[in-house]
């Protein structure tokens, strides 16, 4: 989550809230040791299950390391030059240091960006279904033909990301598991068009209005200087990956004078999400599945999607204020039922 949210911030947000972000890693930190000690403490000295206070030493662990990683990056990402761009610095797969990739002073938007997926579902024939592999992985018909899908990302009107190998691979070879983790040689198709009309058009497509053009086309240009393709780590899925990133960078740290954008950011559902996917794919490799699921996680980020925290609290407020008019007119009509009633009620000859 932190490295997607360094990401969505911007190096230029980080550097003029680098001790925010150290703050936040430095409570995180404390937190996380007085967490450890008290629960040491307790099982030392009240001893009510041998496993009984795991939970709280495991959480323990995780805010001590997660503020020390936090605090860690936050001061060395505070003494990295301008303008670098933050998605190359936090990836492993890609050079840090680039002058093509830095990034530029104003957001240019022209067009759209789309994200194109060829699910493996869609591209196999009578399939036999395999739950979370036919959806992530590859989907397997009952002739035995593999299909692993395809994404791509398509910026009009010059930018097209598609990177395949230039031999086809065939996943139900015997020698496709010797091709993993190896370099071959790639190639990038030239455009959507060109790519549908020899192939197919997408199944799933998810677009995005606000990004940095510019950004973007500088990360492309360094990008597709090499063409080598790997199934493990540079494959079509973590090329629509990194260049969704550089083109997303920054886009949610434009506020220069308050810290709106970095809380929006922590409390947003639909980020951690994304993070989440994001992890899964840094633990495994890129595929279509989690391309087209980390996309649409950004997509509803970005755009302020109906169901998140804001919208719940919204409707919590809303829900409130109407039980407290109803309850209101309730006891209003109790009242005046009970007045009528006193009017109309004739009275009794014991009745003084």
């Amino acid at each position: 989550m932190f490295q997607l949210a360094l990401i969505l911030l911007g190096n230029d947000f980080v550097k003029r809230q680098w001790w925010w972000l150290a703050g936040m890693g430095f409570v995180w930190a404390i937190s996380g040791v007085a967490i450890f000690v008290d629960a040491v403490g307790r099982a030392a000295y009240f001893p009510v299950h041998p496993f009984g206070y795991l939970v709280l030493i495991a959480v323990a662990i995780t805010l001590l390391l997660s503020g020390g990683w936090l605090l860690r990056r936050a001061i060395r990402l505070a003494r990295r030059p301008e303008h670098v761009s933050m998605a190359a610095l936090l990836s492993k797969d890609l050079p840090a240091a680039s002058p093509a990739m830095r990034s530029t002073d104003a957001t240019q938007v022209t067009g759209l960006l789309v994200v194109h997926v060829w699910t493996p579902i869609s591209l196999a024939g009578e399939m036999i279904p395999n739950p979370l592999l036919d959806r992530y992985i590859a989907a397997v018909d009952i002739h035995g033909t593999v299909s692993t899908g395809h994404a791509a990302l398509e910026c009009t009107p010059d930018i097209y990301v598609s990177h395949q190998p230039a031999v086809e691979i065939d996943p139900s070879s015997a020698s496709f598991l010797e091709l993993v983790g190896k370099d071959v040689a790639g190639t990038f198709e030239p455009s959507y068009e060109v790519e549908a009309a020899g192939w197919c058009d997408s199944t799933a497509h998810v677009v995005f209005d606000h990004f940095d053009r510019a950004r973007l086309a500088s990360f492309w240009d360094v990008y597709r200087q090499d063409t080598t393709y790997n199934l493990a780590h540079r494959n079509c899925s973590s090329s629509v990956a990194h260049c969704l990133e550089a083109a997303l960078e920054g886009s949610l740290g434009a506020d220069e004078k308050s810290l709106v954008a970095l809380f929006r950011v922590i409390f947003n559902p639909e980020l951690w999400y994304a993070a989440q996917r994001r992890k899964c794919a840094q633990a495994m490799t890129w595929t279509p599945g989690l391309v087209l699921d980390y996309a649409q996680a950004l997509q509803a980020a970005m755009t302020r999607a109906p169901v998140g925290w804001e919208s719940l609290l919204s409707g919590m407020r809303r829900s409130w204020r109407y039980g407290v008019d109803v309850f209101a007119a309730r006891v209003s009509r109790q009242g005046k039922a009970a007045r009528y009633q006193s009017r109309v009620t004739p009275r009794r000859k014991d009745d003084h």
